[in-house]
């Protein structure tokens, strides 16, 4: 067996800190590869590098924002 890692992260809403907005995908594949969950990862990526991009220009997101990418999501 080898460790498995989530990767959780959150950026705090400047208006409304206390409403969350949360998205996640698992990055493990199990039966049909790379292409299981890869295709929702790379948009879930993509997106978390816009909004950093717009927080180093001062547009952090009025809500809080959480992104999750879990391992092992078939063993419960």
């Amino acid at each position: 067996m080898v460790p498995a890692h989530n990767v959780i992260a959150t950026m705090k809403g400047t208006e409304f800190p206390d409403q969350w907005v949360m998205r996640g995908n698992h990055h493990d594949a199990w039966v049909h590869g790379a292409n299981d969950p890869v295709s929702g990862m790379v948009a879930l990526m993509e997106e978390a590098r816009a909004i950093g991009e717009l927080a180093k220009k001062g547009q952090k997101p009025k809500r809080t924002s959480y992104t999750a990418l879990g391992m092992r999501k078939n063993l419960d």
